[in-house]
C-alpha cells in the first residue's frame, strides 16, 4: 500500500457516502451472528474484476452457491439491474446457511476461519488451483501460500517470495495469496512485518516473469478477533468493515483498539492474511 503521494494535510478519515465524488464501489455487508469471516472474503473477491468475470454464473447456472454469491455482488455494487444497497442481516444469514448446506461445517452463530471459507468457496466455484514450486517441490493449491520467517525486519512480499524460492508453473489471471505467518497462540499470528507489494513480480518456470497488481487485502482475526478487508478503488484504499466503508486518504486513519492506533499501512504489514492479485503482464 503506497502512501507516497498522499496529502497529509487532508482530513485523515472520511466516511464514504454513497453518492458524489467519494462514492465507494460497494455498499457494504451487514454483519450478523459473527459473520465477519465470511463477509470480508466476499468483499475481497467481489472487488476483483478478473474473478467476477472469469467465474460468473453461466446461463441456466446449476450451482446455487455461485448464483447467490454473484447476486449479492450485484446488490452491493448496483449491477445487472440491482439497486445499490447494503446487504440486509437476513441475506447474510441465508447465505451463511447456504454455505453450511453446501458442505462447510459452520455453526449458525459464532466465528469461523476466513482461510477455510476462502478455500471452500474457491473449490465450490471450481477455481483452478495454483501450481507453483517451493524450491524443488511442486505444490498445487487453491491459495498460493507464502511462509515468512519470524524476523522483526520489515520485508516486502516480493522479497519473501524470493527468499522462499517460490515460482509459478503458469501465470493465472486471478492469484489469491495466503500469507501464513508463524503462530504463537490461538488467533495470534506473530508480528513479523510483511509489506503487501502493490505490484508483484513472480518468476515462472520457463524463465519469464509474471507481473501482478494488488486488488484487495483480507485482515485476519489475529489481534481483535475481527476480520475485514481493504480494497483498492479509484478513490484510494477503502476499508470495508462489515457495512461500513471508509476511504483512507492518509496513512494515519485506523484505530484497531481503543488504546492503540495503527495506520492502514501498518495494519496490512502486521495483520494481512490473504491478498488478491490480478495479472498485469508476462515478460
Amino acid at each position: 500500500m503506497d502512501y507516497t503521494n498522499y496529502d497529509y494535510q487532508k482530513p485523515q478519515t472520511e466516511i464514504v457516502r454513497y453518492h458524489g465524488a467519494n462514492e465507494s464501489d460497494s455498499a457494504g455487508m451487514t454483519n450478523h451472528s459473527s459473520s465477519c469471516w465470511m463477509i470480508c472474503v466476499m468483499q475481497a473477491l467481489g472487488a476483483s474484476e478478473v474473478f467476477t468475470s472469469e467465474y460468473k454464473p453461466v446461463k441456466n447456472e446449476q450451482n446455487t452457491l455461485k448464483k447467490e454469491l454473484f447476486r449479492l455482488f450485484d446488490i452491493v455494487r448496483g449491477k445487472n439491474g440491482q439497486k445499490k444497497r447494503k446487504l440486509k442481516s437476513q441475506e447474510v444469514v441465508d447465505f451463511r446457511e447456504l454455505v453450511r448446506t453446501a458442505g462447510l461445517p459452520v455453526k449458525k452463530t459464532g466465528g469461523y476461519s476466513e482461510v477455510r471459507f476462502m478455500n471452500f468457496l474457491l473449490k465450490q466455484l471450481e477455481v483452478k488451483p495454483v501450481e507453483y514450486y517451493a524450491g524443488s517441490k511442486k505444490q498445487k493449491e487453491l491459495l498460493f501460500t507464502v511462509h515468512p520467517t519470524d524476523t522483526p525486519e520489515r520485508r516486502s512480499l516480493e522479497d519473501v517470495i524470493k527468499e522462499n524460492r517460490l515460482s509459478l508453473v503458469k501465470a493465472p489471471k486471478f492469484l489469491p495469496i495466503l500469507l501464513k505467518r508463524p503462530h504463537i497462540a490461538k488467533h495470534q499470528a506473530s508480528r513479523t512485518p510483511v509489506e503487501p507489494s502493490s505490484t508483484l513480480t513472480i518468476a515462472l518456470r520457463d524463465g519469464s516473469k509474471a507481473r501482478y497488481k494488488l486488488v484487495s487485502i483480507v485482515i485476519g482475526r489475529d489481534s481483535i478477533s475481527h476480520s475485514y478487508c481493504y480494497v483498492l478503488e479509484k478513490s484510494g484504499w477503502v476499508e470495508y468493515n462489515n457495512s461500513k466503508a471508509v476511504i483512507h486518504s492518509s496513512p494515519k486513519t485506523k484505530k484497531r483498539t481503543k488504546d492503540s492506533v495503527h495506520t492502514p499501512y501498518e495494519d496490512a504489514c502486521k495483520h494481512s492474511e490473504m491478498l488478491i492479485y490480478e495479472l498485469s503482464n508476462i515478460g
